[in-house]
């Protein structure tokens, strides 16, 4: 989840976005809907979904760890743990996110 945090759809994505949309029209549609967004939020939003798509279209766009899934109270957290067949990403590459959501 804090990997997710660190993906921010800001005003500087939003002028990659505005570049290419004409060439692809869910980005047009991102983009429309991200322009009434910064009306509200100005310092924009987290792009959870979105990075979890490119990871699953490019699986080389993470650092992936095998893990066990653990609940404490109302918090959830993660150990490494072997033959688990859990999954979480524990980093990413911005660029290469970047390339695959930008893609036309």
């Amino acid at each position: 989840k804090n990997v997710c945090h660190r993906v921010i759809y800001d005003r500087e994505l939003h002028q990659l976005v505005n570049a290419k949309r004409s060439q692809n029209q869910a980005l047009d549609l991102i983009w429309q809907g991200m322009e009434t967004y910064f009306t509200i939020n100005p310092d924009g939003k987290m792009l959870h979904d979105p990075l979890a798509a490119c990871c699953a279209i490019d699986p080389d766009i993470a650092k992936w760890r095998e893990v066990e899934i653990f609940k404490e109270g109302n918090a959830y957290g993660a150990n490494i743990s072997n033959n688990s067949n859990t999954h979480i990403i524990i980093d990413y590459d911005h660029s290469q996110f970047l390339d695959i959501f930008l893609a036309t």
